[in-house]
């Protein structure tokens, strides 16, 4: 019996460093490309960049990232002094035995203040 509970746990453990092996580098380049989101709202708040500028800076950095994302899943949008800016793509992972689908939406709402 300890030997079947050794080998489970063994098992577990092996399963656990497998799908961080397969999921952190997703998450990690979720992360930045929110990170980059929010990093140029803050930015084309201020500046005369268009919705087109901004969405092609966007795909950029999440090409050098490595998420699949397309022009079409940016959504970029000017009210007066309002920048909103976001992104739904979904990352297929092979997990071995099942594949997962993780579906990310990161987003970044900018205010220009009155003024500056």
């Amino acid at each position: 019996m300890k030997t079947l509970r050794a080998i489970a746990g063994f098992l577990f453990v092996i399963a656990l460093f497998y799908g961080g092996y397969k999921l952190l580098p997703v998450y990690l380049a979720a992360y930045q490309l929110d990170d980059a989101i929010k990093e140029e709202a803050k930015l084309a708040a201020y500046s005369q960049r268009t919705e087109a500028d901004i969405q092609g800076i966007i795909l950029k950095k999440a090409q050098e990232f490595e998420v699949p994302i397309t022009s079409e899943n940016i959504h970029v949008q000017r009210n007066g002094s309002d920048l909103n800016i976001s992104a739904d793509y979904r990352v297929r992972v092979d997990m071995g035995l099942f594949p997962l689908d993780l579906n990310f939406h990161p987003s970044s709402k900018a205010h220009k203040f009155a003024g500056v």
